[in-house]
């Protein structure tokens, strides 16, 4: 990801604390994975916004598309493009 693009990422995690985020599903089935996903994540505070922020940057430089979301909708919205481009 581009430095500024990184940046305006990690941005978004810092205005979000306190508040409930959403993540795609990936291949890990374990019932911690699908709580999250089903539940979302409440961002706690700064340490965790930054851990959030680098495990989404992990996953996707491993090729893994892995992002979080303010809400279900935009979530499903970037699953049902993922599903869309892999069907191609």
């Amino acid at each position: 990801m581009p430095k500024i693009e990184n940046e305006k990422r990690r941005n978004w995690f810092l205005d979000r604390v306190g508040t409930m985020v959403y993540r795609n599903k990936t291949k890990c089935e374990c019932s911690l994975c699908n709580f999250f996903y089903s539940e979302g994540v409440l961002i706690l505070d700064h340490t965790h916004a930054m851990y959030l922020f680098d495990a989404e940057n992990a996953h996707n430089n491993e090729g893994i598309p892995f992002r979080y979301f303010e809400t279900i909708d935009e979530r499903d919205e970037y699953e049902n493009l993922l599903e869309r481009m892999n069907n191609q």
